[in-house]
């Protein structure tokens, strides 16, 4: 008899523990989130730089939900390759369809923002993006997702 009672009071724990074990969240592969911050890659617009040169605007999507204002600077990076090859930026003089000033705009608890990111283009190959998700604290990456991304025109 105290068999069968231990065995029951075995299954009963064991369903106990089962039925606390939640089902993790998962996070989209287009996203990286950590420490209260989420970047989204939303799209990589083509568009030109001022002297007409082809450029990657890369659309990321920064969400806040620390009880601090942040920026996307200092907290997000975004890295680009094309054909294996990082691409780096090194024209500052942009387009006006896209508000490259975002990167630096801070926003408070609960608030979006879409910040663009150029890097210059070597063809129309997809680009391959990664966005990382910083420790502020540590200076290391807390999260990343990286995405092959068509060109949106």
């Amino acid at each position: 008899m105290k068999k069968v009672a231990i065995a029951i009071m075995a299954l009963v724990l064991a369903l106990a523990l089962t039925a606390c074990g939640g089902k993790k969240e998962e996070t989209p592969p287009d996203t990286a989130s950590a420490n209260g911050i989420t970047a989204k890659i939303v799209a990589v617009h083509k568009t030109t730089d001022s002297n007409g040169a082809p450029l990657a605007a890369v659309e990321i999507e920064m969400t806040n939900e620390n009880s601090d204002p942040i920026a996307f600077m200092g907290n997000v990076q975004v890295q680009l390759f094309q054909s294996g090859k990082q691409m780096l930026s090194s024209e500052l003089f942009l387009e006006q369809n896209f508000d490259w000033d975002s990167q630096y705009a801070a926003i408070k608890d609960g608030a979006s923002i879409s910040v663009f990111v150029p890097e210059p283009l070597e063809d129309d190959s997809p680009v391959e993006v990664t966005v990382q998700v910083l420790d502020v604290k540590t200076h290391k990456v807390a999260a990343s997702a990286t995405m092959e991304m068509e060109l949106v025109a």
